[in-house]
């Protein structure tokens, strides 16, 4: 047989390994790709869920804290109410 035959059989049988070996780590890749994107998606819902208690959360804590602060502004009211109307009556009882 002559060099040539040998380099064209050589150059056959390395494209055939090569092809091979490259449609194997691609189905292997595919498989990965899949466990990846499962993965994924459960980190998605996660962090989703995570951003939807902390926004429910920091709106309850809010509410609470304006709840918190109508109260006291109330009081706040309510005893300069009272302190005023002590003032107005001192005033008259020593005006007479």
């Amino acid at each position: 047989m002559s060099p040539l035959l040998y380099l064209v059989i050589g150059l056959i049988g390395g494209g055939l390994i090569v092809a091979v070996v490259v449609l194997l780590t691609r189905r292997g890749n595919q498989g990965a790709a899949t466990d990846m994107a499962k993965r994924l998606e459960t980190i998605d819902r996660s962090l989703r869920d995570e951003f939807s208690r902390n926004r429910e959360e920091a709106g309850a804590a809010a509410k609470n804290q304006r709840e918190e602060l109508a109260r006291s502004l109330e009081r706040r009211q309510i005893d300069c109410g009272c302190s005023t109307a002590a003032i107005a009556g001192r005033q008259r009882t020593a005006d007479r």
